[in-house]
């Protein structure tokens, strides 16, 4: 199987820039360029937001997405929105 760049290093910031990447006219990613996790957690977060995106896409055609991630510096809560 093979997984997208970043996954190896678990940066998150270098996985939702190549998802928004594969369609720059309909996903936007505000966020980091850089989070790095274990690749293991990257992943994860990857293919939840992989989904999000492909669903959203299927179901409503909309003309943007915007993936908005954001973190808690004191707890280290993510927060990861898509409109």
């Amino acid at each position: 199987m093979l997984y997208p760049a970043g996954v190896e290093t678990g940066d998150v910031g270098m996985l939702l820039q190549r998802l928004a990447s594969l369609n720059p006219t309909i996903v936007h990613y505000h966020g980091p360029q850089s989070l790095a996790t274990s690749p293991q957690r990257a992943l994860h977060i990857f293919r939840v937001i992989q989904e999000t995106v492909s669903n959203a896409v299927r179901h409503s055609a909309p003309k943007h997405l915007d993936l908005d991630l954001t973190t808690d510096a004191r707890t280290g809560a993510w927060r990861i929105a898509c409109s």
